[in-house]
């Protein structure tokens, strides 16, 4: 995970970060607390993406960091730009939180789907097979068509995205 590689950089430069290190370890906290507490990103407020106080100070003295050799100056760089990238996961995260799925093609394919369900049904003789065999298909299609709303959402209903690595990558730092 790259918060665990963040606080590892941060270990290597060296005891001048011990409090940015607490600040990462705090703030990697709340941010797990407040993504799962949401439980449905969809009605994020545009808070989401305001930075925290912690996380404002954890920027400034990143940024603020003075190497005075080759190797801190490598793992400074390293560790900017793995700042970098935690936020812009971040931001995709709250970004990609609405519906993904659009009304008129969700329209279009159940549409779609049901004429395909009706024409096999033009030449067959009702009967209980064909009944059942329809009743499967049409179960599965709706098993297909739930995981896809499922999938859309992933930190709601039924089949979430768990929290516990994330709790798990807090323990080591």
């Amino acid at each position: 995970m790259n918060i665990i590689v963040l606080d590892q950089l941060l270990a290597q430069y060296g005891p001048e970060t011990r409090t940015l290190r607490e600040l990462l370890r705090r703030g990697t906290a709340s941010m797990v607390d407040k993504i799962w507490s949401e439980r449905d990103l969809a009605t994020a407020t545009t808070t989401a993406f305001a930075m925290s106080a912690d996380a404002e100070a954890f920027l400034a003295r990143a940024e603020g960091l003075v190497p005075t050799t080759d190797v801190q100056r490598s793992i400074r760089t390293r560790i900017i730009a793995s700042i970098t990238d935690l936020a812009q996961t971040r931001l995709s995260l709250y970004a990609q939180a609405g519906n993904s799925i659009p009304l008129p093609f969700l329209v279009l394919l159940v549409f779609w789907l049901a004429m395909i369900f009706a024409s096999f049904s033009l030449f067959v003789q009702p009967n209980p097979i064909v009944i059942v065999s329809f009743f499967i298909c049409a179960v599965s299609v709706s098993g297909g068509l739930f995981l896809i709303f499922e999938l859309d959402r992933p930190f709601s209903g039924l089949m979430t995205i768990s929290d516990s690595p994330l709790r798990h990558a807090l323990a080591p730092l």
